[in-house]
Protein backbone atom coordinates (compact mmCIF):
# COMPACT_ATOMS: atom_id res chain seq x y z
CA UNK A 1 0.00 0.00 0.00
CA UNK A 2 1.36 3.21 -1.05
CA UNK A 3 1.96 5.84 1.39
CA UNK A 4 -0.12 9.53 0.40
CA UNK A 5 1.89 12.53 2.11
CA UNK A 6 0.18 15.41 3.06
CA UNK A 7 2.99 17.66 1.55
CA UNK A 8 2.42 19.42 -1.36
CA UNK A 9 5.71 20.13 -3.76
CA UNK A 10 6.75 24.11 -3.91
CA UNK A 11 4.76 26.21 -6.96
CA UNK A 12 8.37 27.12 -7.67
CA UNK A 13 9.90 24.67 -9.92
CA UNK A 14 13.72 25.14 -8.55
CA UNK A 15 12.61 24.68 -4.89
CA UNK A 16 10.32 21.37 -5.85
CA UNK A 17 14.21 20.19 -7.44
CA UNK A 18 15.68 20.93 -4.20
CA UNK A 19 12.82 19.19 -2.21
CA UNK A 20 13.23 16.11 -4.15
CA UNK A 21 16.37 15.65 -4.16
CA UNK A 22 16.43 15.73 -0.17
CA UNK A 23 13.71 13.01 0.01
CA UNK A 24 14.87 9.80 1.14
CA UNK A 25 12.65 6.16 0.44
CA UNK A 26 10.64 4.55 2.87
CA UNK A 27 9.60 0.96 3.26
CA UNK A 28 6.41 2.02 1.06
CA UNK A 29 6.13 4.24 -2.19
CA UNK A 30 5.76 7.61 -1.37
CA UNK A 31 3.53 10.42 -3.21
CA UNK A 32 3.87 13.77 -3.59
CA UNK A 33 1.47 15.67 -5.15
CA UNK A 34 2.13 18.74 -6.95
CA UNK A 35 0.90 22.17 -6.10
CA UNK A 36 0.09 23.75 -9.88
CA UNK A 37 -0.41 20.57 -11.75
CA UNK A 38 -3.95 18.55 -11.02
CA UNK A 39 -3.30 15.08 -11.13
CA UNK A 40 0.59 15.19 -11.53
CA UNK A 41 2.13 13.19 -8.30
CA UNK A 42 5.88 12.50 -7.68
CA UNK A 43 6.25 9.06 -6.54
CA UNK A 44 9.01 7.58 -4.26
CA UNK A 45 9.96 4.13 -4.71
CA UNK A 46 11.59 1.65 -1.70
CA UNK A 47 14.58 1.66 -3.67
CA UNK A 48 15.12 5.50 -4.49
CA UNK A 49 13.67 5.94 -7.64
CA UNK A 50 11.26 9.26 -8.38
CA UNK A 51 9.19 8.78 -10.63
CA UNK A 52 6.41 11.33 -12.29
CA UNK A 53 2.76 10.04 -12.85
CA UNK A 54 -0.24 11.42 -14.37
CA UNK A 55 -3.90 10.52 -12.58
CA UNK A 56 -6.98 11.04 -14.95
CA UNK A 57 -10.01 9.94 -15.29
CA UNK A 58 -11.33 8.45 -19.03
CA UNK A 59 -14.75 7.24 -20.09
CA UNK A 60 -14.98 4.01 -21.33
CA UNK A 61 -18.44 2.53 -22.22
CA UNK A 62 -21.57 4.97 -21.93
CA UNK A 63 -21.28 7.01 -18.78
CA UNK A 64 -19.12 4.49 -16.87
CA UNK A 65 -15.80 6.66 -15.84
CA UNK A 66 -12.10 5.00 -14.80
CA UNK A 67 -9.21 6.36 -13.26
CA UNK A 68 -5.79 5.88 -14.77
CA UNK A 69 -2.20 6.64 -13.60
CA UNK A 70 0.45 7.27 -16.62
CA UNK A 71 4.33 7.21 -16.12
CA UNK A 72 5.77 10.48 -17.54
CA UNK A 73 9.37 9.50 -16.81
CA UNK A 74 11.95 9.58 -14.29
CA UNK A 75 13.23 12.78 -12.22
CA UNK A 76 16.53 10.43 -11.96
CA UNK A 77 16.89 10.36 -15.03
CA UNK A 78 16.56 14.07 -15.68
CA UNK A 79 12.90 15.05 -15.96
CA UNK A 80 12.70 17.89 -13.72
CA UNK A 81 9.64 19.50 -12.02
CA UNK A 82 9.55 22.42 -14.58
CA UNK A 83 9.45 20.03 -17.84
CA UNK A 84 7.47 17.19 -16.01
CA UNK A 85 4.76 20.02 -15.17
CA UNK A 86 4.24 21.38 -19.10
CA UNK A 87 4.66 17.34 -20.62
CA UNK A 88 1.63 16.79 -17.77
CA UNK A 89 0.08 19.85 -19.17
CA UNK A 90 0.23 18.77 -22.29
CA UNK A 91 -1.33 15.33 -21.76
CA UNK A 92 -3.98 16.75 -19.59
CA UNK A 93 -5.01 18.89 -22.97
CA UNK A 94 -4.82 15.38 -25.06
CA UNK A 95 -7.10 13.75 -22.60
CA UNK A 96 -9.39 16.25 -22.73
CA UNK A 97 -9.98 15.92 -26.17
CA UNK A 98 -10.29 12.58 -25.92
CA UNK A 99 -6.42 11.26 -26.62
CA UNK A 100 -5.53 8.56 -23.34
CA UNK A 101 -1.91 7.84 -22.88
CA UNK A 102 -2.22 4.05 -21.82
CA UNK A 103 -3.88 3.21 -25.74
CA UNK A 104 -0.98 4.79 -27.40
CA UNK A 105 1.39 2.90 -25.29
CA UNK A 106 -0.46 0.28 -26.41
CA UNK A 107 -0.31 1.00 -29.98
CA UNK A 108 3.26 2.10 -29.78
CA UNK A 109 3.96 -1.84 -28.40
CA UNK A 110 1.56 -2.70 -31.53
CA UNK A 111 3.39 -1.31 -34.14
CA UNK A 112 7.38 -2.12 -32.24
CA UNK A 113 6.20 -5.68 -32.10
CA UNK A 114 4.69 -5.57 -36.28
CA UNK A 115 8.13 -4.23 -36.85
CA UNK A 116 10.09 -6.51 -35.03
CA UNK A 117 8.16 -9.59 -36.75
CA UNK A 118 8.64 -8.02 -40.26
CA UNK A 119 12.33 -7.22 -39.64
CA UNK A 120 12.54 -11.56 -38.86
CA UNK A 121 10.86 -11.93 -41.80
CA UNK A 122 12.93 -10.33 -43.94
CA UNK A 123 15.80 -11.57 -42.70
CA UNK A 124 14.39 -15.07 -43.36
CA UNK A 125 13.40 -14.42 -46.42
CA UNK A 126 17.21 -13.20 -47.47
CA UNK A 127 18.91 -15.93 -49.60
CA UNK A 128 22.65 -17.02 -48.31
CA UNK A 129 25.42 -17.86 -50.01
CA UNK A 130 25.05 -21.58 -48.97
CA UNK A 131 21.48 -21.62 -50.28
CA UNK A 132 22.95 -20.11 -53.73
CA UNK A 133 25.31 -22.93 -53.31
CA UNK A 134 22.78 -25.62 -52.72
CA UNK A 135 20.85 -24.83 -55.84
CA UNK A 136 23.70 -24.45 -58.05
CA UNK A 137 25.35 -27.88 -57.08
Amino acid sequence: MAVENKELLPRSADSADKLIRKLTPSQKDIYIQDSTVTGLALRVTPRGKKIWHLRYTVQVGSGQWVGRKNSLGAFTDGLRTRSARELAEAWRVRIRQGEDPQDEKKKLAETRKAEHLREIAERQALRTVNDVAVVYA
